[in-house]
């Protein structure tokens, strides 16, 4: 273990920490400064940017070992608040670049350490330190997003007042009656809003993380799976196939499996859930989890969805005191009754609560998420959740 002094934000902070684990992590899991979200998980979308000694970093792939002693970090939290937003954040809500909401802090921070850099930069300068740190990943309107950050820095420079910028831009925005953005594009914009993967941070110790055991081609008969391997694994607390789902293991009216039978009918299919006390020993028994598939004709490999988004995959479920199933999750489009079947519950014993998303930033969800969510929690009888880019 490590034992570092941080400043972040501007307050002196000592942390121990596993040298292997990232700089998201321990901002988020440690600090619970969770506006540094995390995307891709590998460093490549920018979700995660802060500022680490006045550069610019991807702190999902900066390991704690790289990590100075004593170095200073600044995330979304120490940049402005709602009652004092920073001009990069107000340029922001004026152009309505709100819209890739879940990139929105990452983005904000990238920018944020430009202007550090360069005060008054041109169009061209913007779009370039963007291009060149892959930031624009998600946006539809990135001339938008270049115009807000050139309005930030007149801000910034004392070349314009938000009241003449408002006053500019009052025909392309969507502001609420007294003249401000709505509260959650505020919060957005500050990272105070929390998103599936935030939520699942503040679940109780009981919890166990799922991961999913998922096809590697989109048709084939499932002839084989041996999970004897990741059972036999310290602190993997359960895994759940087809046999072990009370209900019909169907979703009425889709026609969508929930876990797996007998053939393998859409990519990424998943074929067995993986319960564990720790989010990276579930990951582990994943990989040990054994199948067998006779590809069919017309398969291919089973690839991901090109991402549109960078927001991950989150959901979690419980049982309530009175035994009542409730399932947060990105995707909340399944009839309750439908569902209910599937998993093995009545449908007034069923809640779907839906996550805030990012709306335009929203991914592809994994199939039958809902109802893989459902049946861990029904099977485990403990709270259960997936993140689909834990670090």
């Amino acid at each position: 273990m490590l034992k570092k002094t941080l400043s972040i934000n501007g307050m002196e902070k000592r942390v121990v920490v596993d040298p292997k684990v990232s700089l998201a992590s321990v901002l988020r899991k440690q600090m619970f400064l969770t506006g540094t979200k995390v995307g891709c998980g590998k460093g490549e979308c920018g979700a995660c940017t802060v500022i680490l000694n006045g550069k610019a970093v991807r702190s999902c792939s900066l390991k704690m070992k790289e990590v100075p002693d004593e170095a200073q970090v600044i995330t979304i939290e120490g940049v402005g608040t709602a009652a004092s937003l920073h001009p990069l954040q107000l340029a922001w809500l004026i152009h309505g670049t709100e819209q890739g909401s879940f990139s929105v802090p990452g983005f904000i921070m990238s920018a944020k350490a430009m202007l550090d850099q360069n005060a008054d930069p041109t169009k061209e300068e913007v779009s370039k330190w963007f291009l060149g740190n892959r930031t624009i990943c998600s946006f539809d309107d990135e001339a938008s997003a270049v115009d807000a950050v050139l309005d930030a820095a007149r801000l910034m420079r004392g070349e314009a007042t938000a009241e003449e910028l408002w006053s500019k831009l009052k025909g392309k925005i969507n502001k609420a009656s007294s003249g401000w953005p709505d509260s959650s594009a505020v919060a957005k914009a500050t990272g105070s809003w929390d998103f599936g993967p935030d939520l699942g941070l503040k679940l109780p110790e009981s919890t166990l993380y799922m991961k999913l055991v998922q096809a590697e081609v989109s048709h084939g008969n499932i002839l084989a799976v041996d999970t004897s391997e990741a059972e036999a694994m310290p602190g993997v607390y359960k895994i759940i196939t087809c046999r072990d789902v009370p209900g019909t293991n169907r979703i009425s009216g889709s026609g969508r499996t929930i876990l797996a039978d007998k053939k393998i009918l859409q990519p990424k299919e998943a074929i067995a859930v993986i319960l564990a006390f720790k989010p990276g020993l579930a990951e582990e028994a994943a990989k040990k989890v054994k199948v067998k598939i006779e590809a069919l004709p017309g398969s291919d490999a089973a690839k991901e969805k090109e991402h549109l988004s960078i927001e991950p995959e989150a959901g979690f479920a419980y049982l309530t005191e009175k035994g009542k199933l409730m399932i947060h999750t990105g995707n909340a489009d399944s009839p309750i009754h439908e569902l209910a079947e599937g998993i093995g519950i009545t449908p007034e014993k069923l809640t779907i609560v839906p996550n805030p998303s990012a709306g335009a930033d929203k991914c592809q969800s994994t199939p039958a998420i809902e109802g893989l969510l459902g049946v861990a929690a029904l099977v485990a009888k403990r709270p259960v959740y997936l993140n689909s880019e834990e670090v």
